[in-house]
């Protein structure tokens, strides 16, 4: 399989990050800000957030402060494997901080 990349600048998440930090700042309790969930993996911080309905199944992750991410959306009910697939293969091949092998503190 070959895999499309598109380079478009996150202008979205950046306008929302600099307008309202607190809507990629974790709120309450547990892993949730305004309507994302914040998770640290490897060694850096993500957002994302997902949705489906009928026939339809959707992703999105982004770093919450380097601004690279991906969006993903299926048309199909099983469209999850191919999420995660497709979520693997763009933050391996884009070398994202989530691999990174954790610091010593």
């Amino acid at each position: 399989m070959r895999l499309l990349r598109l380079m478009v600048p996150f202008v979205a998440l950046s306008a929302v990050v600099g307008a309202q930090p607190a809507a990629v700042t974790p709120v309450g309790v547990g892993p949730f800000a305004v309507g994302f969930t914040i998770s640290k993996e490897g060694e850096g911080w993500y957002l994302s957030h997902g949705g489906s309905n009928w026939g339809f199944r959707c992703d999105l992750i982004a770093h919450r402060s380097k601004g690279y991410g991906a969006v993903i959306m299926t048309n199909g009910d099983n469209g999850g494997r191919l999420i995660a697939a497709l979520r693997e293969k763009i933050s391996r091949g884009s070398a994202w901080d989530m691999y990174d092998k954790p610091l010593t503190r």
